[in-house]
């Protein structure tokens, strides 16, 4: 899992638990003193990484060793007495570096926490507090499947947390958009997330000039939307949504991409876009798809065979999971 896919679903359950809180507390009048302590509560994140030994309980496995410990005990911390945060996520040094997001860290709080059989474990604090707001304020970019123009679903061999990076990682995405010189642009400290641009070489658009995509919606790891603008023969633009939505399955990951009926910019011509859709581009998008799918499921493949990906079975109390690690830089 790339380090901003860690992050962003760190938020998204952030946001998840908060949505829940929300409900509970406007719905609820019970007078008990757990209900009443709602607006109490809040939630916490400590993420570190290190070495662990699997034990085998029969009915589950647990994670053991001095670096489980270590984050139940990172827990316990006096991140709210001296920063004033409830809501927050403590990452290590350790965990930084291994999720290579020391760009992303430089916006979080420096912080340490001393033991006095472990000594400092410094690491950041990502306040979480405005994630709601965040969230909340931005309007969901949706193609449901009854309004797309063109639906292509396929299956990747990997849980939605990694399925999500071969999806919208940049590099993955010059693979399986067979597009080396695909552009990236608008990062937020080398964030992807809403208003980052994505911009396809001419020759992989099929026009004369480059197009745009732009992130409207960023949900990880349950979907994204691009707003795509395209140059035409037409002194015009062409516009339409592009969806991508992950669900998990027992194998893995379905992913189902949906295209947006196209229109131009300048109305009067979107009659002879949607004409042409339906006669040519709408075949010409559909192979596309089907082809991103089959490379995006050689590069599963590839990372299996090579090491790269290793998926393991945990048992029933862990769901198909793994470990990829990602190529530095966008």
């Amino acid at each position: 899992m790339q380090g901003q896919t860690f992050l962003d679903a760190l938020e998204h359950i952030y946001f998840g638990y908060t949505l829940a809180w929300e409900r509970l507390n406007v719905k609820t009048d019970c007078p008990c003193n757990a209900c009443q302590l709602t607006p109490a509560l809040d939630l916490k994140f400590a993420a570190h990484y290190g070495s662990y030994a699997l034990q085998d309980h029969g009915m589950y496995v647990e994670l053991v060793g001095f670096d489980v410990n270590l984050v139940h005990r990172l827990l316990k911390n006096q991140i709210t007495p001296r920063l004033g945060l409830r809501a927050y996520a403590f990452f290590t040094e350790a965990c930084v570096r291994a999720l290579d997001i020391g760009e992303i860290a430089e916006g979080m709080i420096e912080y340490g926490e001393t033991f006095p059989d472990v000594g400092e474990v410094r690491g950041y604090v990502h306040d979480l507090s405005a994630v709601h707001e965040r969230e909340v304020g931005s309007q969901a970019v949706l193609i449901p499947p009854e309004a797309a123009g063109l639906v292509v679903e396929f299956d990747l061999p990997v849980p939605p947390s990694l399925a999500w990076d071969y999806l919208s990682e940049p590099d993955y995405q010059r693979k399986w958009r067979e597009d080396e010189l695909m552009r990236i642009s608008g990062l937020n400290k080398g964030r992807m997330g809403a208003g980052t641009m994505v911009s396809l070489s001419p020759q992989i658009s099929g026009t004369f000039a480059p197009s745009d995509e732009l992130i409207a919606d960023w949900k990880p790891i349950d979907y994204f939307t691009y707003r795509c603008l395209l140059p035409s023969a037409y002194n015009t633009k062409i516009r339409h949504l592009l969806m991508t939505e992950l669900a998990p399955i027992d194998s893995g990951t379905h992913v189902s991409m949906r295209f947006g009926l196209p229109e131009a910019q300048d109305p009067r011509f979107t009659w002879l876009v949607r004409l042409l859709w339906h006669i040519i581009f709408k075949h010409l998008a559909r192979r596309n798809l089907k082809n991103a799918a089959r490379i995006m499921a050689e590069l599963v493949q590839e990372d299996i065979r090579s090491g790269k990906l290793v998926l393991e079975d945990l048992g029933p109390a862990y769901p198909l999971s793994g470990e990829l690690q990602l190529p530095a830089g966008s």
